[in-house]
């Protein structure tokens, strides 16, 4: 249970900074570092603009503004970032926290590689356990008292990264 709280946490608070960003940007096109990431990191190709005002041909208008508007294309990275969040996320595992959080803005020298390490192995623990427990069978159950410090240690690590959260929320 505590891993899932932990993973609706910085789902959700990934989410909200993204989506302040986006606010900042349609109400004030406020760049900030969180928006500029969003676009850095979405995977697109940001080609340079086309040779021509207006679409060449009719099949192409619907693709032009992707071509000319750097809403569309920002709009598009938040688009894809909030999708792998709500949807393709599946874990507190190293590759998904930086997935989440690289493209906010926090910079991997922000983050302490002990806390990383020890947030990928609790979610590493977790795995193999949900993963391969087989109905029917019986199981030693965990130990109440080591899996509460476990979680505790998790939740202190992750003090510092609401920290870094907090300041690009304030950013936007």
């Amino acid at each position: 249970m505590a891993h899932a709280e932990i993973e609706a946490y910085l789902e959700e608070r990934s989410l909200e900074i993204a989506n302040a960003a986006a606010v900042a940007w349609r109400t004030r096109q406020q760049v900030s570092l969180t928006t500029l990431s969003l676009l850095g990191f979405s995977g697109q190709h940001l080609s340079t603009p086309p040779d021509t005002l207006k679409a060449p041909g009719k099949n192409q208008e619907k693709s032009w503004p992707d071509k000319t508007q750097i809403g569309t294309r920002l709009k598009n990275a938040i688009d894809a970032y909030v999708k792998y969040v709500r949807v393709d996320n599946h874990g507190v595992r190293e590759r998904q926290l930086m997935a989440m959080l690289i493209p906010l803005g926090i910079a991997p020298s922000d983050l302490d590689p002990l806390a990383v390490a020890d947030i990928d192995n609790f979610g590493r623990q977790r795995g193999e356990t949900a993963h391969n427990s087989t109905a029917g069978q019986m199981t030693i159950g965990a130990d109440p008292k080591a899996e509460f410090e476990a979680v505790q240690k998790i939740i202190r690590h992750l003090s510092p990264v609401d920290s870094l959260l907090d300041a690009l929320q304030a950013a936007t």
